[in-house]
């Protein structure tokens, strides 16, 4: 973030597989996932450089939605920009109806993530449990998304 504020450079964020992430036995002290807005940013970047990416297509497999967002607090030039830009590219009403009726059902969508989260770790597990029986090396040292098993 320094880095970015000496060079006035923007720091995107790109938070796709934010909540695709699970306990993996194979590193104790993995580092969790944190959003870049949970961190104070005061005194250390200018918050109109900074800006987070998020889609439905990862977290919740719906890539066919063509869902996405950019979250800029503090940057008016920037979103005036993406909305401009937005114009020709709007999601088709079902895709956004589908999609905010999915995020607005809040037990839904917790359980939805604490399953996908349980079904990447057993997937994970079988799959390095099969690289180890055929002694195909792998890295172990993941617990987010499909960056598992790594040969």
């Amino acid at each position: 973030m320094k880095f970015c504020q000496r060079y006035k450079i923007h720091l995107i964020s790109d938070e796709i597989y934010a909540l695709s992430v699970w306990q993996n036995p194979e590193v104790l002290d993995a580092v969790t996932f944190e959003s870049i807005l949970s961190f104070d940013t005061t005194g250390i970047i200018d918050p109109g450089l900074v800006h987070i990416l998020w889609g439905m297509s990862k977290d919740f497999g719906a890539n066919g939605l063509r869902i996405g967002c950019i979250i800029s607090q503090n940057s008016p030039p920037l979103l005036d920009a993406v909305k401009a830009n937005s114009l020709f590219t709007y999601p088709p009403s079902i895709s956004d109806h589908i999609t905010s009726t999915l995020l607005e059902d809040t037990p839904y969508t917790e359980s939805y993530i604490r399953t996908n989260q349980l079904r990447l770790a057993e997937n994970y597990a079988l799959a390095t449990f099969l690289l180890k029986q055929r002694n195909i090396p792998y890295s172990p040292k993941v617990n987010a998304a499909f960056f598992s098993g790594w040969i």
